[in-house]
């Protein structure tokens, strides 16, 4: 695991100190999708309380909702 984080991140162990925030090994938020049927995930890591890395992916369903023609000519109203 140490290794996969070394890659990730071009910081040797000998560089962080024991008072530095440990968020900066951990691989970027990734987000995938909205797929055809709107489903969309996004895949973070984080950091739990005996400081081991722990994957967490979120799965949620995006919805695309059509406005009338009129509500979308009020969108575009710029009020001084």
């Amino acid at each position: 695991m140490a290794a996969m984080m070394q890659r990730t991140n071009n910081f040797q162990w000998g560089d962080i100190g024991e008072d530095d925030d440990l968020d900066i090994l951990l691989p970027p938020r990734e987000v995938i999708g909205p797929d055809e049927n709107g489903v969309k995930k996004v895949i973070e890591y984080r950091l739990n309380e005996e400081e081991k890395i722990i994957k967490v992916t979120t799965t949620t369903r995006v919805e695309k909702r059509l406005l009338s023609q009129r509500a979308a000519e009020r969108r575009k109203l710029v009020f001084i």
